[in-house]
């Protein structure tokens, strides 16, 4: 065994010296804390992705049925597809009652409140509200007519969609045409 002294260190009898030692365990050790923090990290980052991603149903999907069907009746949902043409009816009150189509299955809406401008028929719309069945008449626990109850309203625009400035430089637009009288020069007003 060696002496401890100045400029010395202790060898143990695995042949590591005593500072190597000390030096592998704060690695190790913040290693682990920087692991904590990734996992920590991460699963913060993983619940705030869960509730801001946003995920639509199909009318197919509403309409599916089982445990999941009726647990659209309580909780609150996505619902897109397309307006269904000659679908549109705007009530005196200020509802708006459309339908929505996925080519497959149709479902009836009801929205009150503001109505984008891109909402038209045949455009994509995204819905959030509850479904909602109306009791039958004269049966008791039969359920009559449902529609979706629209809280909330989103026109989907056409994703070929450019804006005015973009659609004036492309080549072969009307608006990019040359003009057919030449435009008058400004000239410098001295003095």
């Amino acid at each position: 065994m060696e002496t401890q002294g100045e400029g010395w260190t202790e060898i143990t009898p695995s042949g590591i010296t005593q500072p190597y030692r000390q030096r592998l365990f704060r690695r190790c050790y913040a290693g682990l804390v920087l692991l904590a923090c990734l996992a920590g990290g991460g699963v913060l980052v993983g619940r705030a992705l869960t509730g801001s991603l946003s995920y639509y149903l199909t009318p197919t999907a509403l309409l599916a049925g089982g445990a999941a069907h009726q647990a659209w009746a309580v909780t609150p949902c996505h619902l897109g597809g397309l307006v269904v043409a000659g679908s549109i009816q705007h009530g005196a009150d200020g509802v708006v009652a459309f339908t929505l189509t996925d080519g497959h299955a149709s479902v009836p809406v009801r929205y009150q409140g503001p109505i984008p401008d891109l909402f038209h028929e045949g455009s994509g719309a995204i819905v959030t509200g509850q479904w909602h069945c109306l009791p039958q008449r004269g049966s008791a626990g039969a359920k009559g007519p449902c529609q979706f109850m629209a809280r909330e309203l989103l026109a989907k625009h056409d994703e070929r969609y450019q804006p005015p400035a973009m659609t004036d430089r492309q080549p072969g637009s009307k608006r990019n045409a040359a003009p057919s009288a030449p435009l008058p020069l400004a000239t410098p007003h001295h003095g």
